[in-house]
């Protein structure tokens, strides 16, 4: 069934109006554009094939898909979870509520990885916490020798981690692991850990924006009381499996790039250091395994 202001010519044209109006009162936003861009995952086409008018009249059945599509996005369900993917570091990700939805700062564990990488023989990179496999797998596709180990906690995240290795190629290189952080890796084995574990305080979520807060999984975000509960466990384990000259990469939250510096200093890391993102957050904190 449709629903009931559904136009009746079901044109292009009249159903991103229709998606643009449903999208507004949902108080997204960017209406117009996820209107645009759902019509078009519906039809299987490019959003620029859509806006060039070579759309015209949309079957019943494409018309009935589109306005799931929009209701659901309508209903406050995150627009990745809606399409199914989100795009990361130029590659195209699977992801569903099992999976914390990649962001654009978490690329600069990617950036961080690959320089260090470069001029290493056939290097091993344990990404933590790795969800679906996004940083893990970008850094595999940009480094052709790497052997790359994906681990996260969550058997259903660790699926998807899967899933997106065998999509872009590099699954004879990327091992997907259901473990408890670094606890089954052998020590001084390894020459780079990068890791976004949950660093949201505790007392903040609740405070969270509702697509995080409601929809994306409490493990993935939540940090504990401080948000560094993670952190803390987490150190310890790396600075133990890694060689020495082993580079250790870690995402924070904005404002705690200070003291995860200070828990690097504590448990023995040194040359530390941080890259700040693209809205002036120091948001990876790095250092060296002596």
């Amino acid at each position: 069934m449709f629903p009931e202001d559904i136009p009746c010519q079901r044109s292009a044209a009249d159903l991103i109006r229709w998606g643009e109006k449903r999208l507004s009162e949902a108080s997204s936003d960017r209406p117009r554009l996820e209107a645009q861009i759902l019509l078009a995952h519906t039809l299987e086409v490019s959003r620029d094939h859509v806006l060039a008018g070579m759309i015209t009249d949309v079957t019943d059945e494409q018309a009935r898909g589109y306005c799931r599509f929009v209701l659901r996005r309508a209903s406050g369900t995150p627009f990745a979870y809606v399409l199914g993917y989100q795009d990361f570091y130029g590659l195209r990700f699977t992801v569903t509520p099992a999976t914390l939805v990649p962001r654009p700062e978490t690329e600069l564990l990617v950036d961080v990885a690959l320089e260090r990488l470069n001029g290493m023989d056939e290097p091993l990179l344990i990404d933590v916490c790795s969800g679906s496999g996004c940083a893990a797998i970008a850094v595999a596709y940009n480094a052709p020798s790497l052997r790359v180990l994906s681990m996260d906690i969550s058997p259903e995240a660790t699926e998807v981690a899967r899933h997106n290795g065998a999509a872009h190629g590099v699954e004879d290189r990327v091992c997907v692991i259901c473990a408890d952080l670094l606890t089954p890796v052998a020590a001084c084995s390894v020459d780079i850990v990068i890791a976004n574990p949950p660093y949201i305080r505790s007392s903040e979520i609740p405070n969270l924006q509702t697509e995080v807060r409601d929809w994306e999984p409490r493990i993935a975000v939540d940090g504990g009381p401080d948000g560094m509960l993670i952190h803390r466990r987490l150190l310890p384990q790396a600075y133990m499996v890694l060689r020495s000259g082993g580079l250790f990469a870690l995402e924070v939250a904005a404002g705690q790039a200070a003291d995860a510096a200070r828990a690097l200093r504590d448990t023995g890391f040194t040359a530390i250091r941080s890259r700040a993102d693209l809205a002036g957050h120091e948001r990876v904190v790095m250092g060296i395994r002596p």
